[in-house]
């Protein structure tokens, strides 16, 4: 039988950057990512990002999202 660690069960960890000015968006998109299977983690100065970075194993790292009012026009102009 084989003893899992706790670090295996351990989510991936998700750093995402907010803007003042974009908070309803942010919150939108770590909803979306939490259900995904992730970890959120949130920073709002560029100390706080440094120190997550430095500190802490991240899948992901968001520093700028926006969400559009009809996502399938921008994938079918790319």
């Amino acid at each position: 039988m084989k003893i899992n660690s706790i670090f295996d069960k351990l989510l991936p960890e998700v750093l995402i950057i907010e803007e003042k000015n974009k908070k309803s968006v942010n919150i939108s998109l770590s909803n979306d990512i939490e259900r995904a299977g992730f970890n959120i983690m949130k920073a709002s100065t560029l100390e706080k990002a440094l120190t997550y970075f430095f500190s802490q194993l991240l899948a992901i790292m968001i520093i700028s999202a926006e969400l559009q009012e009809n996502p399938l026009i921008t994938i079918n102009n790319v």
